[in-house]
């Protein structure tokens, strides 16, 4: 900054105090204790030149965390590092999008914002050296690459004064959601569409002026919306600023300027706003944060050449999330010199490309389950390769997590080729090998049959116009014996002419470990003329249905094992009793006394049932009965009842009896629940209709479990197919 520049500003501080932010103080390292990790794991690859992609998994006493980081090279000549936007800076589009309407190899999340207003970000915005807008009061920090080719973290701000007929007066905000009391802000044509109400909230007097070509073109005693022009400017008051507006003609000349500052050796070429410094010249900064979530971070090395980009999950049963201090920790322990927290929660995400992708997938765990739209991320933008094969990347064709197999079953491989800046590449003539035939080998089309229990290493060989290339060396766990297989669901329910629905088979070893199983490897045997079952990927079955009303049991066979998967096309559901009335029902006791009654409903009135298992140590059951048997309508398919337990784990039972006098005791699970669920259970295939309810019976046969209990019933339910 010029002495010029400096000595104005000074003018300006003394003038407006009001609208000037205060100093900030560094804050002091803490002292608090970094996280005791009881384990760390972690793989890394290659993305992009320079860019590196690391997973990690730590144990820490506190429950497991699991993440990402991006590591830079920003002095790479292939590589820069951009500011992504969602168009106009008051908008949020996903991540996702932002990083494929850019090309980028890589995008990480950025700044907080207005997130159920304007969605404009909270801090200073800096794109190809060009400031789009500034902080708001509170938010004077910023990460990026300043012109001088190098990473850093600094205080910020974006100053500006307002030339009017009268003289000058300080410009208090750039493309801001908030304005200070008294003040005037400035908006661009990069605000975009949105309301520049939200800035203005709760003044005591509002006014604003368009200025086009350096003259007033248009006033208003509010705060407007809409595009504004690119040669256009609109001026926004409040209180002060609004009566200084308000003395303003339609024609009077008007000129507005600002200017970054920043305590940074060069100005930023791109930058990103923020407000937390986890860590400074080395230094882990004092936070008082003692929340775990979901985490994104911007850091850099000690000579600002190395960029670190995180995100950790977090609110998921796999990773608890971090503290800020925790992340702090984190950062500096991968190479951060500085650091800064970027928006969490919902908002953290990553992108990057995988070798040989054509383009960036989400690789971190998004703990709204989804990516939440936001307004700007850091994007990674690589140069594009020659496109010639340099390597190849081996992966299974189900997914890149399901290197595994059993003994005597097969998984897919595939493999993509890439350049020498990890974009895509044609492969020739791709060859398969197993470096430990003993541990499987392969079949035609890249299919790898198990072997004996273990480890085994595969190849892929393939040409280019470079000659013949080799993959790295690709682990594939061989399991333990198949013991049980299981489908991915319990069954399904279809209507004529709706969607194919689609379910997978997952085998399970001695030991509990599981995978998906390949299609080719599951026999199928089921009454064709019901529905169409065909494989649409290597381990998942489509499932058509070919008439309007009807069931049938498919057989699934894996390695001399069988499960079974009803489907049901067509059915009604119908409400078979809501137990406002009791009549009929009583309570039925073996080894076990007990009674029933009214209890809360789901809706209204439930029938409650109450029993003491405390009294022997033989079987005992309880069980509420009705007479005459409650007639079930239809051809019976499924029968269920929403259930309130009391969590002892007692066994759930439906009692029955077919048209021919046939007991049919269908079991459900054991009662482990303390609230509301609905369970439902399948009738067996062959069953004389019509069916009848003779009651509900909770049941323990454990003689080491002694305990009183009740469950409430209500919705007594039945699907059914109506001919």
């Amino acid at each position: 900054m010029t002495r010029h520049a400096l000595r104005r500003l000074g003018l300006l501080l003394l003038a407006s105090l009001a609208c000037l932010l205060p100093l900030r103080v560094a804050p002091q390292p803490s002292a608090l204790a970094a996280p005791q990790a009881d384990g760390w794991s972690q793989s890394s690859t290659p993305i992009g030149p320079g860019v590196q992609l690391t997973t990690f998994w730590q144990g820490t006493a506190r429950g497991p965390v699991e993440g990402e980081f991006l590591t830079v090279d920003i002095t790479n000549p292939k590589l820069s590092v951009k500011l992504l936007g969602a168009g106009p800076l008051a908008a949020a589009q996903p991540v996702s999008q932002m990083v494929a309407n850019s090309g980028a190899i890589a995008g990480v999340n950025g700044d907080f914002f207005d997130i159920y207003h304007t969605s404009a970000p909270y801090g200073i915005a800096v794109s190809d050296g060009q400031v789009l807008k500034g902080p708001i009061w509170n938010w004077n920090q910023a990460a990026g690459i300043g012109q001088d080719g190098v990473g850093r973290i600094a205080d910020v701000n974006v100053n500006g004064t307002v030339r009017l007929p009268g003289g000058e007066v300080p410009l208090n905000g750039l493309n801001q959601h908030n304005i200070s009391a008294g003040c005037i802000g400035v908006y661009t044509t990069v605000w975009g569409p949105a309301s520049r109400g939200r800035a203005v909230e709760g003044a005591q007097g509002v006014f604003e002026v368009t200025v086009q070509n350096g003259v007033v073109v248009g006033k208003a005693p509010f705060a407007g919306s809409g595009w504004i022009p690119p040669d256009a400017m609109v001026l926004l008051g409040r209180e002060g600023g609004a009566q200084t507006l308000s003395a303003l003609n339609i024609g009077d000349p008007v000129s507005v300027a600002y200017w970054p500052w920043t305590n940074a050796p060069a100005p930023f070429q791109m930058a990103v706003g923020g407000k937390t410094v986890l860590v400074r010249d080395g230094q882990i900064q004092d936070m008082q944060d003692n929340k775990t979530d979901p985490r994104s971070a911007i850091g850099f090395s000690a000579d600002g050449h190395t960029l670190f980009l995180m995100t950790v999950n977090g609110r998921q049963r796999g990773s608890r999330g971090l503290t800020l201090r925790e992340l702090a920790v984190l950062m500096q322990q991968i190479g951060a010199f500085n650091a800064m927290n970027l928006d969490g929660g919902g908002s953290s995400t990553m992108l990057a490309r995988k070798p040989g992708d054509a383009g960036a997938e989400v690789v971190n765990h998004p703990s709204n389950g989804f990516e939440r739209p936001v307004p700007n991320a850091i994007g990674i933008i690589a140069a594009p390769g020659s496109g010639q094969l340099h390597g190849l990347r081996v992966l299974p064709a189900v997914r890149e997590t399901a290197n595994q197999v059993f003994p005597g079953l097969s998984r897919t491989l595939i493999a993509k080729g890439f350049d020498e800046n990890y974009g895509p590449a044609p492969i020739e003539k791709l060859e398969w090998e197993s470096t430990t035939p003993a541990n499987g080998t392969f079949e035609p089309g890249g299919v790898f049959r198990g072997g004996q229990p273990g480890t085994a290493w595969v190849l892929a060989h393939g040409d280019g116009p470079a000659g013949r290339k080799q993959s790295d060396g690709y682990p594939v766990n061989v399991l333990g014996y198949l013991a049980r297989i299981a489908t991915t669901s319990a069954g399904m329910t279809l209507n004529a002419g709706s969607p194919p629905a689609y379910f997978g088979v997952t085998g399970y070893a001695g030991d509990g470990q599981a995978t998906s199983i390949e299609t080719r490897d599951v026999s199928l045997n089921y009454d064709q003329s019901i529905v169409d079952i065909t494989p649409v990927s290597p381990d998942v079955f489509q499932v058509t249905p070919r008439v309007e009303h009807g069931s049938t049991t498919v057989a699934l066979s894996v390695g001399g094992y069988t499960t079974v998967f009803p489907i049901f096309i067509g059915l009604q559901s119908v409400v078979a009793a809501e137990f406002e009335d009791l009549n009929g029902w009583s309570y039925v006791g073996g080894n076990a006394e007990g009674a029933i009654g009214h209890g809360p409903g789901q809706s209204g009135q439930g029938l409650q049932m109450q029993y003491n298992f405390a009294q022997s140590t033989d079987p005992r059951t309880a069980t509420t009965r009705i007479d005459p048997p409650l007639a079930l309508p239809g051809e019976v398919l499924t029968v269920g009842a929403w259930v309130h337990g009391s969590g002892q784990g007692e066994h759930l039972v439906f009692n029955l009896q077919a048209a021919d006098g046939t007991a049919l005791d269908l079991e459900g699970p054991r009662i482990t629940w303390n609230d509301w669920q609905y369970i439902e259970v399948n009738l067996p295939a062959g069953v004389n209709y019509p069916v009848h309810l003779v009651g509900m019976t909770a049941r323990e046969a454990d003689p080491t479990r002694q305990y009183s209990g009740q469950v409430i019933f209500d919705g007594l339910g039945v699907k059914t197919i109506q001919r």
